[in-house]
C-alpha cells in the first residue's frame, strides 16, 4: 500500500496522506516487534509525509498552487 500511495501522491493529496498512514502503521509494527531501526525510520518517513500533506493542504487552502521542483 506504500508503494502504491508513494506512486500516485502526484495525481492527489490523499495519497500524500494514505502515504503518511501507511507509514505509521509500519511503524508501530515495526516497533512491535522489536525492531527499533525499522520503526524509527518509518516514523520519520510519516512525519515528513504528514508535513508534507499539511503544506499542500494549506497552500490549496490560500489558492496558491505548490509546484515541486523537478
Amino acid at each position: 500500500m506504500m508503494f502504491l500511495a508513494y506512486a500516485l501522491e502526484k495525481r492527489h493529496p490523499a495519497f500524500i496522506a494514505l502515504f503518511a498512514i501507511a507509514c505509521a502503521l509500519s511503524s508501530a509494527y515495526g516497533f512491535l516487534i522489536c525492531s527499533l531501526p525499522f520503526g524509527a525510520v518509518e516514523a520519520l518517513w510519516g512525519v515528513v509525509a504528514l508535513q508534507r500533506f499539511m503544506r499542500l493542504a494549506a497552500d490549496r487552502g490560500h489558492g496558491r498552487v505548490a509546484t515541486r521542483p523537478p
